[in-house]
């Protein structure tokens, strides 16, 4: 069993120059012995798994702005001792004298020696090797159900008027035994000597929207390991859904035409990135992360958090109409056995503008029945037919009570966004009859949810 000892961000190194990418070793079976940061292992409550009553009362779910139609986040009911993902009032930290530097501890001598194979490493590949050390360990420390076993090979980028830190994460979907590759990219070398630099995020490219909050910069350290803890999180989710057949044809990306398991793969990174930012900011009084790492952590947050609802992508889609809802629903155990349920060869074929993926939004037992393996065939069937009968095929008297299980357990939110669409195709058209037959499809099953529906504008 290889030994590895790390602390939290910042690394401590030399002041050399940074530029080589590095392959690390995959894990033994048994997890390396580690030894973290003060703040973390006095963190009570955090060890044995995703009972985390020990943090004390979940915080409220702040009342975020929502996404154009989105589901608000207080309407569901909170899981009593989960903390909450999207609450943007963490408490203030400590006023106490902050705690020693926190970083990679100094023994550098032999650290090439703790991947065989890898041969010599460059400044930066010893660098690369600290921040996924890191990551694997806060995984370790905060989400041990999650962690999971596979290779990774670092790299880095340089891209100028790049603000702060990008990343990237690729792997073969039909291969649980790939290479993941994970590149950070950056418009400065990365290294230990600029970690406490201040740097724009690259969601400064929704400045116009909110200015004050925009112009507000990070360290270095904290976009690199809250990034890379993104990154590293599509490795996971890559890891716990079950497999395809490596003979599978898989589209091609396309930003128009994105599939379900990207939507659940990025809803996945940005659920684990905000819960990581939770989970050290609970402990941000203690030693080890200051005042200022604390302040800059929620700067980061809020920033991820307002692009993203404005942005209104599968980002958005992900987070807010699946994986929140059901981490508020379910916990950490209910995201754990949906992602290991998943029917991932139907994901892969299954598209945004499919008019079921609209009707499954924002209901756990929907998405559920739809989206796994087990899923109810009932509800999963009744999904298709209540699609198919909101877009105009025509339903018989018998088929009506059915129709109106599926429409009563469905998100009001994730009605009112198909409804839009309908207002949007109307006013194209030229044409109010084209949301009139919607809605009235609508109040045959349910006259109050139809009552509840979008008005168009009027006319000007």
């Amino acid at each position: 069993m290889r030994r590895a000892a790390f602390l939290l961000l910042p690394l401590l190194a030399g002041p050399q120059a940074w530029a080589a990418p590095v392959l690390t070793a995959a894990r033994a079976a048994s997890a390396p012995q580690v030894r973290l940061a003060p703040m973390l292992l006095s963190q009570p409550g955090l060890v044995g798994g995703p009972g985390l009553g020990a943090l004390g009362a979940a915080p409220v779910l702040a009342p975020l702005p929502a996404l154009a139609g989105a589901p608000s986040v207080s309407a569901a009911p909170v899981v009593a001792a989960v903390p909450a993902v999207f609450d943007e009032r963490a408490a203030a930290p400590s006023a106490q004298a902050p705690g020693a530097p926190l970083g990679l501890e100094s023994a550098r001598s032999g650290a090439a020696a703790l991947f065989d194979g890898a041969g010599p490493k460059t400044d930066e590949a010893l660098y690369l090797d600290g921040l996924l050390r890191q990551t694997r360990g806060l995984y370790q420390r905060f989400f041990p159900a999650f962690d999971a076993e596979f290779e990774v090979r670092m790299a880095s980028s340089r891209k100028d008027a790049v603000g702060g830190t990008k990343g990237s994460h690729e792997v073969d979907p039909r291969k649980k035994d790939a290479v993941h590759e994970i590149t950070l990219i950056e418009d400065a070398p990365l290294g230990a000597h600029n970690e406490r630099e201040r740097t724009l995020t690259p969601f400064a490219r929704s400045a116009d929207r909110n200015p004050g909050l925009f112009k507000l910069a990070i360290q270095r350290w904290v976009s690199r390991a809250t990034t890379l803890f993104h990154e590293y999180s599509h490795g996971v989710f890559h890891q716990l859904t079950p497999g395809i057949s490596r003979g599978m044809n898989l589209p091609e990306p396309d930003m128009i035409r994105v599939d379900v398991a990207t939507v659940l793969d990025e809803g996945f990174a940005v659920l684990m990135e905000t819960l990581l930012i939770d989970r050290l900011l609970a402990g941000a009084g203690e030693p080890g992360l200051t005042p200022e790492d604390a302040a800059d952590l929620r700067v980061r947050k809020k920033q991820r958090l307002f692009d993203m609802r404005h942005r209104r992508d599968h980002y958005a889609a992900g987070t807010y109409y699946f994986m929140h809802r059901l981490y508020k629903r379910e916990g950490e155990a209910g995201v754990l056995s949906f992602l290991k349920d998943l029917d991932m060869a139907r994901l892969y074929t299954l598209f945004t503008y499919d008019p079921a993926y609209r009707l499954i939004q924002g209901s756990p037992q929907l998405f559920r029945a739809y989206l796994t393996r087990t899923g109810d065939a009932r509800l999963r069937e009744g999904v298709d037919a209540l699609a198919a009968y909101l877009a105009g095929r025509p339903a018989s008297p018998g088929e009506l009570d059915g129709l109106r299980d599926i429409l009563r357990r469905a998100d009001r939110s994730a009605l009112a966004r198909i409804a839009r669409l309908y207002i949007k195709k109307s006013a194209a058209d030229s044409d109010p009859a084209v949301y009139g037959r919607f809605r009235d499809r609508v109040a045959l099953l349910d006259p109050g949810t139809a009552r509840d529906l979008p008005e168009p504008a009027p006319a000007l």
